[in-house]
């Protein structure tokens, strides 16, 4: 057979079967760390005194956005605590988790899952949980634009009051292309909820308006980008096929 009929129908078969792939795209990545969250990322501190009794839902404000917070506690009269991981150095700090020394905490008393909405939406967001109970521990945490959710991510931990071993995991994610992320959820997935009698703590959530990650190229893009790998070769190869003269 012709080599370059050949060469024709291999990169003919190519592109019927990248553009025969569904439409749709990943709308959303995770993330893994706060240095993931971009430039200019905004914590969201929460600025009540130690073991104060907040209100529900617990409103955060920001310079530039607006954070509401629920639980799924069944008394919603003490869903939300404040309290600080202890520091060794100081002494001060109620709660002994996962946390570096010092930082501001969310207790969530006696609930299983929480979500926050933002006022405005962004593009990348993120933040540190830990179980109550000692173990292995798992979280859930999905992310929205409106009611269109981006996407759904599963972290794991341990829940062993040690933060230079174990460090709180990171819940993270960043909204790709036009679409920003308007509320996340997050749910524990273990210990069972039977199991978890005393709830989660969650440190500040960070955020980002204008930061994002980078998109994953769609079937077109692939496309483009392997028929201009391959046309070079292909005529590298015809021409060492090439009769001599």
């Amino acid at each position: 057979m012709n080599p370059r009929r050949v060469v024709s129908i291999a990169i003919g078969i190519v592109a019927l079967g990248l553009l025969a792939a569904p439409a749709s795209q990943a709308q959303s990545v995770q993330l893994f760390s706060p240095g993931d969250l971009g430039a200019g990322a905004v914590t969201a501190d929460y600025p009540e005194p130690e073991q104060s009794v907040l209100d529900y839902p617990y409103v955060v404000t920001t310079a530039d956005n607006v954070l509401t917070f629920t639980n799924n506690s069944p008394n919603t009269g003490n869903a939300w605590t404040r309290l600080d991981q202890f520091d060794p150095n100081t002494g001060t700090g109620q709660a002994t988790a996962n946390f570096a020394p010092g930082t501001k905490l969310l207790l969530a008393n006696n609930a299983t899952q929480f979500t926050v909405a933002f006022n405005k939406g962004v593009k990348t967001v993120g933040f540190n949980a830990n179980v109550a109970p000692l173990g292995p521990e798992e979280f859930q945490f999905e992310v929205f634009n409106g009611d269109k959710s981006l996407g759904t991510y599963t972290v794991s931990g341990i829940s062993s009051q040690d933060y230079t071993t174990n460090p709180a995991p990171f819940l993270g994610a960043g909204a790709l292309g036009s679409d920003v992320i308007t509320k996340l959820t997050m749910k524990v997935t273990l210990p069972t909820p039977e199991n978890l009698d005393v709830g989660f703590l969650i440190s500040p959530v960070t955020y980002n308006l204008n930061g994002g990650p980078t998109p994953v190229p769609g079937p077109s893009a692939l496309l483009t980008a392997i028929l201009g790998a391959a046309m070079p070769g292909a005529g590298f190869a015809l021409r060492r096929r090439a009769p001599s003269r």
